[in-house]
Protein backbone atom coordinates (compact mmCIF):
# COMPACT_ATOMS: atom_id res chain seq x y z
CA UNK A 1 0.00 0.00 0.00
CA UNK A 2 1.30 3.41 -0.98
CA UNK A 3 -0.01 6.46 0.89
CA UNK A 4 1.34 9.50 -0.92
CA UNK A 5 0.53 13.19 -0.83
CA UNK A 6 2.49 14.32 -3.90
CA UNK A 7 2.32 13.82 -7.64
CA UNK A 8 4.74 14.91 -10.34
CA UNK A 9 3.48 18.49 -10.07
CA UNK A 10 3.77 18.69 -6.27
CA UNK A 11 6.25 20.84 -4.40
CA UNK A 12 8.06 19.59 -1.31
CA UNK A 13 8.65 22.47 1.08
CA UNK A 14 11.33 22.71 3.79
CA UNK A 15 8.92 23.99 6.45
CA UNK A 16 8.30 20.62 8.13
CA UNK A 17 9.42 17.00 7.87
CA UNK A 18 9.75 16.35 4.15
CA UNK A 19 7.70 13.15 4.15
CA UNK A 20 6.33 12.48 0.70
CA UNK A 21 4.74 9.05 1.17
CA UNK A 22 4.40 5.95 3.32
CA UNK A 23 5.02 2.45 1.97
CA UNK A 24 3.01 -0.06 4.01
CA UNK A 25 3.22 -3.86 3.83
CA UNK A 26 1.47 -6.58 5.82
CA UNK A 27 2.02 -10.31 6.27
CA UNK A 28 1.33 -13.09 8.81
CA UNK A 29 4.73 -12.65 10.50
CA UNK A 30 7.69 -10.29 10.76
CA UNK A 31 9.99 -12.12 8.33
CA UNK A 32 7.30 -12.35 5.66
CA UNK A 33 6.47 -8.66 6.08
CA UNK A 34 10.13 -7.68 5.74
CA UNK A 35 10.43 -9.87 2.63
CA UNK A 36 7.47 -8.03 1.15
CA UNK A 37 9.08 -4.71 2.06
CA UNK A 38 12.32 -5.69 0.30
CA UNK A 39 10.38 -6.72 -2.81
CA UNK A 40 8.37 -3.47 -2.80
CA UNK A 41 11.48 -1.33 -2.38
CA UNK A 42 13.19 -3.19 -5.23
CA UNK A 43 10.24 -2.24 -7.46
CA UNK A 44 10.09 1.39 -6.32
CA UNK A 45 11.04 4.22 -8.67
CA UNK A 46 10.81 7.72 -7.26
CA UNK A 47 12.90 10.43 -8.82
CA UNK A 48 14.64 12.74 -9.34
CA UNK A 49 14.49 13.03 -5.55
CA UNK A 50 17.06 11.80 -3.07
CA UNK A 51 15.15 9.65 -0.56
CA UNK A 52 15.86 7.20 2.27
CA UNK A 53 14.37 4.21 0.41
CA UNK A 54 17.82 2.65 -0.02
CA UNK A 55 18.44 2.92 3.72
CA UNK A 56 15.22 1.05 4.49
CA UNK A 57 16.09 -1.57 1.87
CA UNK A 58 19.36 -2.24 3.73
CA UNK A 59 17.69 -2.23 7.16
CA UNK A 60 15.03 -4.73 6.07
CA UNK A 61 17.69 -7.43 5.62
CA UNK A 62 19.78 -6.71 8.72
CA UNK A 63 19.70 -9.66 11.20
CA UNK A 64 18.98 -7.47 14.24
CA UNK A 65 16.02 -5.88 12.45
CA UNK A 66 14.74 -9.31 11.45
CA UNK A 67 14.89 -10.61 15.02
CA UNK A 68 13.72 -7.32 16.58
CA UNK A 69 16.84 -7.16 18.78
CA UNK A 70 17.99 -3.71 17.61
CA UNK A 71 18.17 -0.68 19.87
CA UNK A 72 17.76 3.05 19.25
CA UNK A 73 21.56 3.20 18.85
CA UNK A 74 21.50 0.88 15.83
CA UNK A 75 22.32 3.52 13.21
CA UNK A 76 25.04 4.98 15.44
CA UNK A 77 26.70 1.58 15.76
CA UNK A 78 26.15 0.24 12.22
CA UNK A 79 27.24 2.11 9.09
CA UNK A 80 24.92 1.75 6.08
CA UNK A 81 26.58 0.79 2.79
CA UNK A 82 27.42 3.51 0.31
CA UNK A 83 24.95 4.43 -2.40
CA UNK A 84 25.49 2.70 -5.77
CA UNK A 85 28.66 3.81 -7.53
CA UNK A 86 28.59 5.93 -10.67
CA UNK A 87 30.29 3.11 -12.59
CA UNK A 88 27.59 0.53 -11.82
CA UNK A 89 24.76 2.95 -12.53
CA UNK A 90 26.35 4.14 -15.77
CA UNK A 91 26.73 0.53 -16.92
CA UNK A 92 23.02 -0.14 -16.33
CA UNK A 93 22.00 3.13 -17.98
CA UNK A 94 24.09 2.33 -21.06
CA UNK A 95 22.51 -1.14 -21.20
CA UNK A 96 19.04 0.45 -21.32
CA UNK A 97 20.02 2.98 -23.98
CA UNK A 98 21.82 0.38 -26.11
CA UNK A 99 18.85 -1.99 -25.96
CA UNK A 100 16.42 0.73 -27.00
CA UNK A 101 18.77 1.90 -29.73
CA UNK A 102 19.12 -1.62 -31.16
CA UNK A 103 15.33 -2.07 -31.26
CA UNK A 104 14.77 1.26 -33.01
CA UNK A 105 14.63 1.90 -36.76
CA UNK A 106 18.18 1.20 -38.04
CA UNK A 107 17.99 4.02 -40.57
CA UNK A 108 18.48 4.39 -44.31
CA UNK A 109 22.15 3.34 -44.42
CA UNK A 110 21.28 -0.13 -43.16
CA UNK A 111 18.69 -0.56 -45.92
CA UNK A 112 21.32 -0.43 -48.68
CA UNK A 113 22.34 -3.83 -50.12
CA UNK A 114 25.88 -5.03 -49.38
CA UNK A 115 26.44 -2.11 -47.02
CA UNK A 116 27.53 -2.64 -43.44
CA UNK A 117 27.98 0.00 -40.75
CA UNK A 118 30.84 -0.92 -38.45
CA UNK A 119 30.08 -0.43 -34.75
CA UNK A 120 31.97 2.21 -32.85
CA UNK A 121 33.59 0.57 -29.83
CA UNK A 122 33.16 3.59 -27.56
CA UNK A 123 30.54 6.20 -28.42
CA UNK A 124 29.28 9.02 -26.21
CA UNK A 125 25.49 8.68 -26.11
CA UNK A 126 24.85 11.63 -23.85
CA UNK A 127 25.69 13.68 -20.81
CA UNK A 128 23.34 13.28 -17.87
CA UNK A 129 22.97 14.99 -14.52
CA UNK A 130 22.19 12.77 -11.54
CA UNK A 131 20.05 13.71 -8.55
CA UNK A 132 23.14 14.98 -6.71
CA UNK A 133 23.96 17.47 -9.45
CA UNK A 134 26.94 15.46 -10.75
CA UNK A 135 27.46 15.15 -14.51
CA UNK A 136 27.79 11.63 -15.91
CA UNK A 137 29.01 10.79 -19.42
CA UNK A 138 27.37 7.64 -20.77
CA UNK A 139 29.51 5.78 -23.30
CA UNK A 140 28.41 2.69 -25.24
CA UNK A 141 30.49 -0.49 -25.38
CA UNK A 142 30.53 -3.49 -27.71
CA UNK A 143 29.38 -5.68 -24.85
CA UNK A 144 26.14 -7.44 -24.04
CA UNK A 145 25.26 -5.44 -20.92
CA UNK A 146 22.45 -6.65 -18.67
CA UNK A 147 19.56 -4.27 -18.12
CA UNK A 148 18.46 -3.60 -14.53
CA UNK A 149 15.27 -5.28 -13.35
CA UNK A 150 13.48 -2.03 -12.48
CA UNK A 151 13.79 1.13 -14.54
CA UNK A 152 11.73 3.76 -16.34
CA UNK A 153 12.99 5.68 -19.35
CA UNK A 154 11.33 8.85 -20.60
CA UNK A 155 12.82 11.46 -22.95
CA UNK A 156 13.57 13.82 -20.06
CA UNK A 157 14.32 11.35 -17.25
CA UNK A 158 15.87 7.91 -16.75
CA UNK A 159 15.25 6.26 -13.36
CA UNK A 160 17.00 3.07 -12.24
CA UNK A 161 16.46 1.10 -9.03
CA UNK A 162 19.56 -0.43 -7.49
CA UNK A 163 19.23 -1.99 -4.03
CA UNK A 164 16.28 0.25 -3.23
CA UNK A 165 18.02 3.44 -4.32
CA UNK A 166 16.37 5.30 -7.19
CA UNK A 167 19.08 6.83 -9.34
CA UNK A 168 17.76 9.58 -11.60
CA UNK A 169 19.55 10.77 -14.73
CA UNK A 170 18.36 13.82 -16.66
CA UNK A 171 19.82 14.60 -20.10
CA UNK A 172 21.92 17.75 -20.28
CA UNK A 173 22.57 19.89 -23.34
CA UNK A 174 26.26 19.33 -24.14
CA UNK A 175 26.58 22.99 -25.12
CA UNK A 176 25.60 23.98 -21.58
CA UNK A 177 28.23 21.57 -20.22
CA UNK A 178 30.92 23.25 -22.31
CA UNK A 179 29.75 26.70 -21.17
CA UNK A 180 29.83 25.54 -17.55
CA UNK A 181 33.33 24.11 -17.98
CA UNK A 182 34.53 27.37 -19.49
CA UNK A 183 32.97 29.39 -16.68
CA UNK A 184 34.64 27.19 -14.06
CA UNK A 185 38.05 28.28 -15.34
CA UNK A 186 37.46 31.97 -14.66
CA UNK A 187 39.40 31.69 -11.41
CA UNK A 188 36.82 32.74 -8.81
CA UNK A 189 35.89 30.59 -5.82
CA UNK A 190 33.14 28.06 -6.37
CA UNK A 191 29.61 29.40 -5.90
CA UNK A 192 27.80 28.53 -2.68
CA UNK A 193 24.76 26.45 -3.61
CA UNK A 194 21.77 25.30 -1.58
CA UNK A 195 22.39 21.62 -0.72
CA UNK A 196 18.64 20.95 -0.43
CA UNK A 197 15.33 22.88 -0.28
CA UNK A 198 15.45 25.25 2.68
CA UNK A 199 14.61 28.70 4.05
CA UNK A 200 17.26 31.40 4.51
CA UNK A 201 17.29 32.55 8.15
CA UNK A 202 20.54 34.54 8.44
CA UNK A 203 22.94 36.30 6.07
CA UNK A 204 26.07 37.39 7.97
CA UNK A 205 27.89 38.71 4.87
CA UNK A 206 27.29 41.16 2.06
CA UNK A 207 28.74 42.15 -1.30
CA UNK A 208 32.32 43.35 -0.96
CA UNK A 209 33.04 41.49 2.29
CA UNK A 210 36.32 39.59 2.54
CA UNK A 211 35.88 36.08 3.94
CA UNK A 212 38.25 33.32 4.92
CA UNK A 213 37.87 29.62 4.21
CA UNK A 214 35.26 28.19 6.58
CA UNK A 215 33.63 31.53 7.43
CA UNK A 216 29.82 31.43 7.63
CA UNK A 217 28.15 33.07 4.64
CA UNK A 218 24.57 31.85 5.11
CA UNK A 219 22.41 30.01 7.61
CA UNK A 220 19.48 28.01 6.26
CA UNK A 221 16.72 26.01 7.94
CA UNK A 222 15.39 22.67 6.76
CA UNK A 223 13.54 19.90 8.58
CA UNK A 224 13.55 21.95 11.81
CA UNK A 225 17.37 22.16 11.83
CA UNK A 226 19.77 25.03 11.15
CA UNK A 227 22.59 24.48 8.66
CA UNK A 228 25.53 26.86 8.25
CA UNK A 229 26.99 27.25 4.76
CA UNK A 230 30.62 28.34 4.66
CA UNK A 231 33.05 29.95 2.23
CA UNK A 232 35.04 27.40 0.19
CA UNK A 233 38.17 29.55 0.41
CA UNK A 234 39.52 33.05 0.94
CA UNK A 235 37.93 35.65 -1.30
CA UNK A 236 35.61 38.63 -1.70
CA UNK A 237 31.83 38.31 -1.87
CA UNK A 238 30.58 39.40 -5.28
CA UNK A 239 26.82 38.98 -4.70
CA UNK A 240 24.35 37.46 -2.28
CA UNK A 241 21.45 36.31 -4.43
CA UNK A 242 18.88 35.65 -1.69
CA UNK A 243 17.28 37.47 1.22
CA UNK A 244 16.19 36.53 4.74
CA UNK A 245 13.05 34.42 4.82
CA UNK A 246 13.37 33.36 1.19
CA UNK A 247 12.69 29.74 0.24
CA UNK A 248 15.40 28.21 -1.94
CA UNK A 249 15.58 25.08 -4.06
CA UNK A 250 18.33 22.47 -4.12
CA UNK A 251 21.37 23.56 -6.19
CA UNK A 252 20.16 27.18 -6.33
CA UNK A 253 23.05 29.69 -6.41
CA UNK A 254 23.14 31.62 -3.14
CA UNK A 255 26.49 33.42 -3.00
CA UNK A 256 29.11 34.19 -5.66
CA UNK A 257 32.68 35.46 -5.32
CA UNK A 258 34.82 37.98 -7.20
CA UNK A 259 37.86 37.06 -9.22
CA UNK A 260 41.20 38.07 -7.79
CA UNK A 261 43.52 40.24 -9.89
CA UNK A 262 45.92 37.30 -10.24
CA UNK A 263 43.11 35.08 -11.48
CA UNK A 264 41.99 37.73 -13.97
CA UNK A 265 45.49 37.89 -15.46
CA UNK A 266 45.88 34.11 -15.47
CA UNK A 267 42.58 33.50 -17.26
CA UNK A 268 42.63 36.50 -19.60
Amino acid sequence: RWDGAFDNQGKITPHYDSMIAKLIVSAPNRDAALDQLVSALDDLLIGPLVTNAGLYRWLAEEPEIRTATMTTRYLDENIPPDAPSSESINSEAVAILQHQSSSADPGAWHQLPNFRVLPNEHRLVGVYEDQNGELQELVTHNKDLEKPATFNHKPDLLCINQNGHTISLQPVDRTQVWISDAASTRGALADVLAPFPAVVVEIPVGAGDLVQSGDAVLVIEAMKMLHTLTAPGTGTIESVWVSNGESVEAKQILVTFEQTEADKKEHS
